[in-house]
């Protein structure tokens, strides 16, 4: 049920295997940045592979996948970073108009990053 609003008028997943795993790397601008060696411009990160979800000072890595319909609506995360753990969750949905996803921490759905394969 959280992702049902999330999910309203999307597509089909071009970025999912059959096997309901992430296929590829997906970032925002500053994840982008990261991964082309950049200097860091900004602290928004955000890197989505098939195992992690990376922000600019942790990593965390995916316990689970929530599907609806074969589509993706939650993953839940272990995270490390700043010598701190913890367990939270992302709300994700594939974009219409793009090969990436949105993604918005559970608990500030609010906080809504758009995510899609660097160039």
């Amino acid at each position: 049920m959280r992702g049902l609003l999330f999910l309203t008028g999307l597509l089909a997943v071009p970025a999912f295997a059959e096997t309901s795993q992430i296929v590829g790397v997906y970032a925002d601008a500053g994840g982008c940045a990261r991964l082309a060696g950049e200097a860091a411009a900004t602290d928004m990160v955000f890197i989505l592979t098939p195992t992690t979800v990376e922000r600019y000072e942790s990593i965390c890595r995916i316990t689970s996948i929530d599907l609806e319909d074969d589509v993706p609506v939650a993953i839940d995360v272990k995270c490390a970073g700043e010598g701190e753990s913890w367990v939270t969750g992302y709300l994700i949905a594939p974009m219409l108009d793009a090969d990436g996803y949105v993604l918005s921490p559970v608990d500030f759905p609010e906080s809504v990053h758009e995510l899609r394969r660097c160039k």
